[in-house]
């Protein structure tokens, strides 16, 4: 056995964390969209493209198989909460729009959650100089991983994107559009 068959069929704890940012980063994309859908369009231009950077770097790092860009994005990650909550105070203190309607405080701090926890990831790995590795390979390790992360990951965007006004907005699931007469539950 090689050395790389060995590194794919078992899969060490690093390399499963390592893939932990990338889902935080799906979450927080996500979670940037869908409030960026009902912001003030100088807000809506700031998270979408936060959003967009997020969701392509989880994807090139998930693809890749190890953490890219790490320096930048520290520095994203890092300042993404302090820009949001400058553009919010800006257009709430010119009069433009108010902070508490243009801002829901519950996604926003969902995603800011989860850029914490990147930016924090990505100093670890400055700091220890060296470069993490995202999961890879098929082991019970790496499935087990990927699925505590995933299940962190929804259980933290779910109520978040419900709390946005797209989520407030959708079809409620399992309710019926049509009841068909005589057919009453």
């Amino acid at each position: 056995m090689t050395a790389r068959t060995a590194s794919i069929a078992a899969p060490t704890a690093l390399g499963v964390r390592a893939s932990w940012p990338a889902l935080a980063a799906l979450g927080a994309g996500l979670v940037h969209l869908a409030v960026a859908a009902s912001a003030p369009v100088v807000l809506t231009v700031v998270l979408v493209a936060l959003g967009i950077a997020e969701i392509g770097w989880a994807l090139t790092v998930l693809r890749a198989g190890r953490v890219m860009a790490v320096r930048s994005t520290l520095a994203v990650a890092a300042s993404s909460s302090a820009v949001w909550v400058a553009i919010a105070f800006t257009l709430g203190a010119t009069g433009i729009a108010d902070p508490a309607d243009s801002v829901p405080l519950l996604p926003l701090a969902a995603a800011t959650l989860f850029t914490f926890y990147i930016a924090v990831e990505m100093a670890r790995v400055t700091r220890s100089g060296k470069t993490a590795t995202a999961a890879t390979g098929t082991g019970g390790r790496l499935i087990v991983g990927l699925v505590i992360g995933a299940a962190i990951v929804a259980a933290v965007a779910t109520p978040a994107l419900a709390a946005t006004d797209a989520g407030k907005l959708a079809h409620p699931h399992g309710e019926h559009g049509f009841v068909a007469p005589g057919h009453q539950h």
